[in-house]
C-alpha cells in the first residue's frame, strides 16, 4: 500500500498583532524568511521544483563565472561543510558542476551548468517580482526608505 505524503500546511509566521512587544530582530527575522520563502515559491513554479531556500546561500554567492566551495562558505557565513552539502546538492539536480580553476590547477571552481544559468536567471526575476510585491505593500517610497534604514545598520 502506497503511502500518501500529508501536505503541509503553510504556517503564519507572522508576528501576533498583540505582541507589541516583538523586537527589531524577530521582525526582520519575519520579512526576511517571507523574502526567501515567496522567492523559493516562485522559483519552483519557474519549473525548479527541486530548489530549496537554503540553496539561495549557493546562488546568491556564485560568480558566474565560477567560485571555489570555500569562498562560498566564507561570502554564506557558513561551514565549507554545510556549503559543501549544498553544492552537492545542487550538483546532483543538475544545476551545478566542478571545473578546473586556471588560476590555481589543485583548486575546482563551482559553475553553472545550462540548466543552472536558467535556475539563476529565474532566481533573480523570482527576487524583482518579490520586491515589486514588497514595494506595492510598503507603498510609495515604502521600500525605500527600508532599504535605505536597513543599509545603515
Amino acid at each position: 500500500m502506497a503511502k500518501h505524503k500529508k501536505k503541509k500546511k503553510k504556517q503564519d509566521r507572522r508576528p501576533s498583532p498583540d505582541r507589541t512587544w516583538a523586537n527589531t530582530g524577530q521582525l526582520l527575522g519575519y520579512g526576511y524568511r517571507r523574502f526567501e520563502d515567496h522567492t523559493a515559491e516562485l522559483i519552483r513554479a519557474r519549473g525548479h521544483g527541486s530548489y530549496r531556500v537554503v540553496h539561495s546561500s549557493v546562488l546568491r554567492n556564485m560568480d558566474r563565472a565560477g567560485t571555489r566551495t570555500t569562498e562560498l562558505a566564507r561570502r554564506a557565513g557558513i561551514t565549507k561543510q554545510a556549503m559543501g552539502q549544498m553544492v552537492k546538492e545542487l550538483v546532483e539536480f543538475g544545476y551545478l558542476e566542478f571545473a578546473a580553476d586556471p588560476g590555481d590547477k589543485r583548486a575546482k571552481l563551482v559553475v553553472y551548468t545550462p540548466m543552472g544559468n536558467r535556475l539563476a536567471t529565474d532566481a533573480l526575476d523570482a527576487v524583482t517580482e518579490v520586491q515589486d510585491e514588497f514595494k506595492k505593500s510598503l507603498g510609495k517610497g515604502g521600500l525605500k526608505e527600508l532599504r535605505r534604514l536597513l543599509e545603515k545598520l
